[in-house]
């Protein structure tokens, strides 16, 4: 049972692709009748993960906690570090930036004492998310540009991929526009050949935002319309969200006030859906574009079509937006 598991999780992991639920559903049962509880906090990490990717929290922190305390009765280091890596991402998602630093540092210490060096990578990014989010960019470009090296050396696509991305989003907020794109092109080009859904829709929204930053409404529209569709397509509606606040801002720079705001009330809709509405860190795009809307309209209209905007089914607004636009390829 443990050889054609592992085997089929690394075959997934090569595609960029997360293991099918009923898979892992068969696992943990197997692995719990052949009282395997490594094979089983294992199992519950990746699956933990996959209730994540859609934006599934409660389940998600109840697989997480399971791993954790799985993988402290084996008294596994490599075990310990990826499901406190699990938890401190959720309490990042949560606006728990304190407890989530915490555990980053946690996985951080694990996996420098037994030089894992694609989980330090990982760890130097999510802490650097943490910083940014909580308005210390300094420190969050230092521990991207740390995990950056660490990833070049050691030929880390994908933390290479994380890195880029998290110094992009801090260019972004001090308003280096061209700077956030170098890294934000470099990463949709890795995207690109690996096919990996959730990451160019990341990349896409970024870039949006940077054209609409600029004035670029058309060329912002686009992008983010393109990954309306790859986020759509990932099954993860606080993606969908993020490309709706996008279109959002495009509308506002358009000058449909109204548009916007009932956008921006579908994306809090979707958002809130998922038990978690987004947190004062990661509301720097939403608080800007809702500000414009406003301006447009004055506020009492734009509560209105907020309120509006928030009654409508998801699927209807990503259908009329996507009406006209190919589907996204691979």
């Amino acid at each position: 049972a443990v050889l054609v598991f592992m085997t089929a999780t690394a075959e997934f992991a090569r595609k960029a692709l997360e293991p099918p639920e009923e898979m892992l559903a068969v696992a943990y049962r197997v692995f719990e009748e052949e009282d395997e509880p490594w094979w089983r906090a294992f199992t519950l990490h990746l699956r933990g993960w996959a209730a994540l990717r859609h934006s599934d929290l409660r389940a998600a922190r109840v697989d997480a906690r399971e791993s954790l305390a799985l993988f402290s009765r084996v008294g596994e280091p490599w075990g310990l570090l990826r499901a406190n890596n699990l938890l401190g991402v959720l309490a990042g998602v949560e606006g728990a930036y304190e407890e989530a630093g915490r555990l980053h540092r946690t996985s951080l210490e694990h996996a420098e004492r037994i030089g894992l060096w694609p989980s330090v990578v990982d760890a130097l990014t999510r802490l650097a998310r943490v910083y940014l989010l909580t308005g210390d960019l300094e420190c969050s470009d230092a521990c991207n540009r740390q995990a950056l090296r660490v990833a070049r050396e050691q030929v880390l696509s994908s933390g290479v991929r994380f890195a880029e991305g998290g110094l992009a989003l801090a260019a972004r907020r001090r308003g280096e526009l061209e700077r956030a794109e170098e890294h934000l092109h470099r990463i949709m080009a890795l995207h690109r050949e690996d096919g990996y859904r959730p990451g160019r829709a990341f990349a896409l929204a970024e870039l949006g935002f940077c054209a609409e930053q600029r004035g670029d409404a058309a060329t912002a529209r686009g992008l983010h319309l393109e990954g309306l569709g790859h986020a759509r397509h990932s099954g993860d509606p606080r993606a969908v969200a993020q490309a709706l606040e996008g279109v959002a801002g495009v509308d506002a720079l358009d000058g449909d006030g109204e548009g916007a705001a009932r956008l921006l009330g579908a994306a809090a809709r979707a958002r809130e859906d998922t038990g978690v509405p987004l947190p004062v860190g990661e509301r720097f795009d939403v608080d800007r574009v809702s500000a414009a809307a406003r301006a447009l309209t004055g506020a009492a209209v734009f509560d209105r079509e907020w309120t509006r905007g928030r009654s409508l089914p998801l699927d209807e607004v990503v259908d009329g937006l996507l009406s006209h636009v190919p589907a996204p390829s691979r």
